[in-house]
């Protein structure tokens, strides 16, 4: 079964009510949970340790190519130096399985961002400029 993301990004002043734009021009997403696992030596397990999970810091890191005009790869690339709130707005995610199949599933994932980081230029001479940006989400994200 297929699963066909579609990454929006909230292109206006508010952020999980605001207007929403699709990121193009990305060839690559990875997802990094960021798990906060605190480890714990009992007695009773002779050396070996427990985890327990407390936490996490999810983070997308999207690779692919700048598309001047792109309204969304715009208003991130226009945070670039932005600090504090300016640097935060909103990301959606709207996951659907395969459309052939049926039932088709459709899943939307929002959440507050912050623009970790982004790097515009990059590139050999006769290519389009390779872009990198990563996004650290600000709190739960809301499962639709």
């Amino acid at each position: 079964m297929a699963i066909l993301p579609v990454y929006q990004i909230a292109v206006s002043v508010e952020t999980s009510s605001g207007t929403y734009s699709v990121l193009n021009g990305i060839e690559n997403v990875s997802e990094a949970v960021g798990r906060i696992v605190n480890t714990y030596h009992f007695l009773e397990d002779a050396g070996f340790a427990r985890s327990h999970a407390t936490g996490a810091a999810p983070s997308f890191t999207f690779t692919g190519r700048r598309i001047a005009g792109d309204t969304a790869q715009d208003f991130i690339f226009g945070k670039k130096y932005s600090f504090g709130d300016d640097a935060e707005f909103s990301l959606k995610i709207v996951v659907t399985t395969d459309p052939s199949s049926t039932p088709a599933t459709t899943t939307t994932i929002t959440c507050d961002v912050t623009l970790a980081d982004c790097q515009e230029y990059n590139g050999g001479t006769t290519d389009d400029s390779a872009i990198s940006i990563t996004l650290n989400l600000n709190g739960a994200p809301t499962v639709s």
